[in-house]
């Protein structure tokens, strides 16, 4: 299994923080970046490898990579030069060959999330894509929504109406056997259009499905996880982890620190 992470983008809605630095290498905890947590978490699952997929302010990862982690780490650094005119559609499908290698977990490059999180999914091995998703009581016009129905994704995507969702998906997703080959075709064939240089990855897992395939789903608690989109995320991600680290009260396995 390879683990593939989308961060090339530039943050644009974090600026001034991201005006010197890639979102991933914010600093989250001690000097403790962002990229460096998810690592940490994926390398609780033993992949084959770890795919750092760049763009905005590359050279400044690869550093951050050849700094703090060896080559028995086996982190890829996959730069896309066309990030500045393209969604991170385009950035995963310049990973495309690693669909073709084995089975694969892509995960957003702004998620923060806790090592049961990830270790869950990890252990999903029966057929089909598997996303991970959360519930909540209302959501927003930013959230990516996703429509369940029985045990598939129907719809995903941030201009289903409000009313009408039933999740949100997390931005992390598990391609086992087959099904991540039919994907594979999938991408390949969407990145033909030349309005795909524009779409969130996401929109291949629409276009799966709506050539008939099912796309299951893996629920998580909304409190298992966070996204580092806006100044208040990341202020209130920061506050969540200082708070907790100095707590000392013993927390059950419903309230795990995002840092664990």
């Amino acid at each position: 299994m390879y683990v593939i992470i989308l961060a090339a983008g530039k943050g644009s809605r974090l600026m001034p923080l991201t005006k010197d630095r890639p979102k991933c290498l914010l600093e989250l905890k001690e000097g403790k970046t962002l990229l460096q947590i998810q690592i940490e978490k994926i390398q609780t699952v033993n992949p084959k490898g770890i795919i750092v997929l760049t763009g905005y302010k590359s050279k400044m990862i690869e550093e951050f990579v050849k700094k703090n982690y060896n080559k028995e780490d086996n982190i890829i650094i996959e730069f896309n030069p066309f990030f500045e005119i393209s969604n991170n559609l385009a950035t995963l499908y310049l990973a495309k060959s690693y669909f073709l290698k084995d089975d694969v977990i892509v995960i957003n490059g702004d998620d923060i999330f806790t090592s049961e999180v990830i270790k869950g999914l990890a252990a999903i091995n029966d057929e089909g894509i598997w996303a991970t998703i959360s519930r909540k009581n209302e959501y927003d016009w930013d959230d990516m929504k996703i429509i369940t129905k029985g045990n598939i994704i129907t719809h995903i995507s941030k201009e289903i109406p409000l009313e009408e969702a039933n999740g949100e998906s997390v931005g992390m997703i598990k391609f086992n056997g087959k099904s991540r080959l039919v994907f594979y075709e999938v991408m390949v064939d969407v990145m033909h259009k030349p309005e795909a240089l524009n779409w969130f990855w996401l929109h291949a897992i629409q276009e799966y499905i709506n050539r008939g395939n099912n796309v299951y789903y893996y629920e998580i608690p909304w409190s298992s996880w966070a996204e580092m989109d806006f100044h208040v995320d990341y202020k209130s991600i920061k506050t969540y982890i200082e708070k907790y680290v100095k707590t000392t009260i013993n927390m059950d396995d419903k309230d795990q620190n995002l840092l664990d």
